[in-house]
């Protein structure tokens, strides 16, 4: 929330670039050898707390929107870790290959279909989307309308690994969906039986008091996995499957 304040105020790209300042004075100064938190709501943190004494690992970002702002997964690639960004934002990609060169960086949307489809462009790129759903987000949260629509391509999140998922890789240790209001069709457009993470991180706007109601909860339950934690919009699930 206060953030989103801050963004209205000042807009998104002031905001980013006080926040970055302020974490690396942190970072330096004051508490050099602590761990600083990327994500929106401490989500890499928390995961930070599962993961603790793991120095390598794989994770898988879908909606990724940048290396380092906002980001659930730069904590641990400056670990050690590796994995896969996907986002659907033209040119970001870039970006990610300049910063994150050891991770598999892919410019695409995820759906349950590979067709191509629209992306809406706004001027905070962090909520560009595809769904009519996001837009409506984004305009009764920042009232916002989009300054371009453009085409990408979109395929299945079953199809971007089966191409892309190294060779080697036996477990996904965790993976971070944040695609704006697609995020229940991403998770759709799995293959449970071969690819599973050992946690998901997934943004659902339902307060906690209204999450059985959730169609992600469901799905997710269906497939063996729980509810372990939420943080903002940010739910997390476990596995549960027996080995």
């Amino acid at each position: 929330m206060i953030a989103e304040i801050l963004i209205k105020l000042i807009g998104v790209k002031r905001y980013f670039n006080f926040k970055n300042r302020i974490l690396r004075i942190v970072e330096r100064r004051v508490l050099p050898d602590a761990n600083i938190s990327y994500s929106q709501f401490g989500e890499d943190m928390l995961l930070n707390f599962y993961f603790l004494r793991q120095d390598e690992g794989f994770y898988i970002d879908i909606g990724a929107y940048h290396p380092i702002h906002l980001s659930n997964t730069y904590h641990f690639y400056k670990k050690g870790w590796r994995g896969i960004n996907i986002d659907a934002t033209p040119g970001i990609m870039k970006r990610f290959n300049e910063m994150r060169p050891r991770d598999i960086n892919i410019e695409c949307a995820v759906g349950c279909e590979q067709k191509e489809i629209d992306l809406y462009i706004f001027d905070m790129s962090a909520v560009n989307t595809i769904t009519s759903k996001g837009l409506e987000f984004v305009k009764e949260t920042f009232d916002k309308k989009p300054i371009a629509i453009v085409k990408v391509q979109c395929k299945p999140l079953s199809v971007l690994l089966n191409n892309y998922l190294p060779a080697g890789i036996t477990e996904i240790d965790f993976m971070t969906i944040d695609t704006e209001g697609a995020d229940e069709e991403v998770l759709r457009s799995n293959d449970w039986d071969r690819y599973r993470p050992k946690f998901i991180c997934v943004e659902d706007h339902l307060d906690m008091g209204k999450l059985q109601n959730s169609s992600i909860l469901n799905f997710l339950k269906d497939k063996e996995y729980e509810l372990s934690s939420k943080l903002g919009p940010t739910n997390f699930f476990v596995s549960v499957k027996p080995c």
